[in-house]
């Protein structure tokens, strides 16, 4: 991640260097998800516990977040360098009052090339298109009836499970003047999936667990086999395990400020 703030920090002095405007935003975030390894698992899942599930658990699908970024023009092409986040969570309740808990946490900084009419004046349109790249968690914990919470890693699904988000993004940027200076920004974007090559399984940040079982440290795609290979002390290739796939719908208003000419 240092080398990446490095790319950042000279892509922004440099493009900054001739810009004829600048402009700071800022505003919430809304995401429409496809977590398409997760949702595999939440279908196996849901199947291994069906009789012992009063409410089944649910794929992640719709998260909020918020943005800031700095934009720079030159005629008709400009430069987004944005930081942003997104959150999600789901569960599944047992019978028995206790619930598995799922918290999708996302941070990541994206790096867009504009192509449009824009000016410092706040008035624009553009298309978008560039990367992000960013880190995923998934936090996975139990809580009882009593709303006592359970992060043992003696529990198999327990954990801080991390990983490398890389995504391609296609999108429109809109600028609408508000008054001199400051505009409302509203952004559509695309976030594609990531390569097969460059995605590697969620690994459990705490590296001690407690059980020492190989297969743990990630979450399975197929809780079935999973729970069957358990006591082999094997380790299920990559593929087999949820992945840093989520690809979304991305959707943002924010207010913008003009920093300089």
């Amino acid at each position: 991640m240092k080398k990446i703030t490095y790319l950042i920090i000279l892509a922004l002095i440099s493009f900054s260097a001739g810009a004829q405007y600048m402009t700071f935003s800022a505003g919430p975030v809304f995401s429409k998800l496809n977590y398409q390894s997760f949702s595999y698992f939440t279908d196996s899942y849901n199947r291994f516990h069906e009789e012992e599930l009063s409410e089944e658990l649910k794929p992640l699908s719709f998260a909020t977040g918020k943005y800031i970024a700095l934009s720079f023009g030159n005629g008709p092409v400009g430069m987004d360098i944005s930081y942003n986040n997104f959150r999600d969570n789901t569960k599944a309740t047992f019978r028995t009052g206790e619930s598995r808990i799922f918290k999708l946490r996302a941070g990541y900084f994206d790096m867009l090339i504009n192509l449009g009419a824009g000016s410092d004046e706040g008035l624009g349109l553009w298309a978008t298109a560039g990367f992000t790249v960013g880190r995923i968690n998934l936090i996975s914990y139990s809580e009882y009836s009593d709303g006592t919470v359970n992060y043992s890693l003696n529990q198999i699904l327990n954990g801080q499970f991390t990983g490398m988000y890389v995504a391609g993004i296609l999108g429109l940027k809109a600028q609408v003047p508000l008054s001199e200076g400051i505009g409302l920004q509203f952004r559509a974007e695309k976030l594609f999936k990531q390569t097969n090559y460059l995605s590697f399984k969620l690994r459990d940040k705490d590296n001690g667990r407690s059980n020492q079982s190989p297969s743990t440290n990630g979450i399975p795609t197929d809780y079935y086999h999973y729970n069957e290979i358990i006591a082999s002390q094997t380790t299920l290739p990559e593929q087999y395990y949820v992945l840093p796939d989520v690809s979304a719908l991305r959707f943002s208003i924010g207010l913008s400020i003009s920093i300089g000419n």
